[in-house]
């Protein structure tokens, strides 16, 4: 044998089979990892973004834009909320100012000193004297008398009674600040007022100095004096152009009746009387005593008036319809229905409104009407 051709031989066979072994086992390995399938794909690499040279900064300055702007928005905010609460501060200082002012003490009608310690915004008047002063220098108030009907817009408001007969529940609950009473016919509801320490003033209008001392203390109450003093001044210029134009030399006389047809006669010291004395009439009750029912009255019985012998005679008829008029009846009355007067027809019937129920500022009304009627 030839030992070393058999040797390279044997060696060469050995080599083929290791090699053999080598390719088997990385082939299971490969089908191992990815049983299903023969080939596995590699996916490239995604490439890496490169950020631009003045991104960064532009970020930056976006950053501080935002930031300014928020800081601006911010003071642009407490700004604003700075000049709201500035407003707000104005606005509760002038409403401070509009309804505070200092305590006043003043006396009313009654003699009574009255304080009131800040201005009044709930005013409950139980007169139509009182609501008419009121009123006449631009006051308001939130309830009134079922009487009170002028100026005609107060018709909506609630009543609280009569002003003979007010409900003090109605009243009170109102919430008022203030009560205006009439001194000669509602003296008598003070004591049921004033328990609740609301305060009452009382106003009057028995004479022409009654009516501009109701407006001129209303206007110092309700903080509205320039208005009271105009219209205190233009009251009196009316009164005074009317007085200068009229001339009437005859006597007069004032007739009111009772339930009971007894009839009183209007002394100057009432508001009827009042006018006639503005005038310049003859009031055939002057110096006489009062009697009867109604302040500044005095008793007219059939036998005075037989003494008497008036030019003309001046009626009021409380009264509404279909109750008769005063001036309808005298002729049947025994002691008037001789008077030259009635036989003559010179009687005339006056306003119950402006010259017993509502006396007041509208006095130059009443100043009006008088004088009318007794053209010569």
């Amino acid at each position: 044998m030839d030992f070393p051709k058999f040797f390279i031989s044997f060696i060469s066979a050995l080599l083929i089979v290791v090699f053999v072994s080598c390719g088997d086992s990385s082939d299971n390995s490969v089908t191992d990892q990815n049983p299903t399938s023969k080939t596995t794909e590699i996916s490239e690499p995604t490439p890496i973004s490169q950020p631009e040279p003045n991104a960064a900064k532009n970020e930056e300055h976006d950053d501080k834009d935002k930031h300014d702007e928020h800081d601006e928005h911010d003071e642009h905010d407490e700004h604003d909320e700075h000049d709201e609460h500035d407003e707000h501060d104005d606005k509760d200082k002038h409403d401070d100012h509009e309804n505070s002012k200092p305590s006043v003490k003043i006396t009313d009608k009654l003699s009574r000193e009255v304080e009131i310690s800040s201005k009044p915004l709930r005013v409950v008047s139980l007169s139509p004297t009182a609501t008419e002063m009121i009123y006449e220098i631009g006051g308001t108030v939130v309830a009134r008398d079922s009487s009170s009907r002028f100026p005609t817009n107060i018709m909506e408001l609630p009543t609280v009674g009569s002003a003979y007969s007010p409900n003090v529940e109605a009243i009170v609950a109102q919430n008022p600040d203030l009560i205006v009473i009439e001194a000669l016919t509602q003296a008598r509801f003070i004591g049921q007022l004033s328990q609740f320490g609301i305060p009452v003033f009382a106003v009057r209008a028995a004479s022409l100095a009654d009516v501009t001392d109701g407006l001129k203390d209303l206007g110092t109450i309700l903080d509205l004096q320039d208005e009271s003093i105009a219209a205190i001044a233009e009251i009196n210029e009316k009164i005074s152009s009317i007085s200068k134009g009229f001339s009437y030399s005859g006597d007069i006389l004032i007739l009111i009746s009772d339930a009971d047809r007894n009839l009183y006669a209007a002394k100057p010291e009432s508001y009827a009387g009042l006018i006639a004395d503005l005038l310049g009439l003859n009031n055939l009750a002057k110096g006489m005593d009062d009697v009867g029912p109604y302040p500044g009255y005095t008793l007219w019985s059939g036998e005075v008036a037989a003494r008497s012998n008036p030019s003309h005679i001046l009626t009021i008829s409380p009264a509404p319809p279909p109750a008769p008029k005063l001036s309808e009846t005298l002729i049947n009355i025994p002691g008037f229905n001789r008077l030259p007067a009635i036989q003559n027809g010179n009687v005339k019937e006056l306003n119950p409104t402006l010259f017993m129920q509502a006396p007041g500022p509208r006095i130059v009304d009443a100043l009006e009407e008088m004088s009318s009627l007794l053209i010569e």
